[in-house]
């Protein structure tokens, strides 16, 4: 499933990327997900966000990276996928 980068950043010292969902369907995050290349944690969060028009925002995501170095194979705008 496909997603496109919004935000890279951490929060002591864990490093998170905020993704929007580009591709419709259903995905899960486990210990061994990947986005694109980078290894990622099993987890997930979905911010509470609304829409212009007042309505939830359900395609944004926020994913952990396993290891903080690959934050720099990673940059906002680009599109990555998913991989269970």
């Amino acid at each position: 499933m496909k997603f496109r980068i919004e935000s890279l950043f951490s929060v002591r010292g864990i490093p998170y990327v905020m993704v929007r969902q580009i591709e419709t369907g259903e995905f899960s995050v486990s210990a061994s997900s990947r986005l694109s290349e980078v290894p990622l944690r099993s987890f997930m969060d979905q911010p509470r966000s609304l829409r212009a028009d007042g309505s939830p925002d359900l395609e944004g995501f926020v994913l952990s990276l396993a290891d903080p170095l690959d934050s720099a194979r990673l940059s906002e705008g680009q599109i990555v996928e998913v991989q269970p």
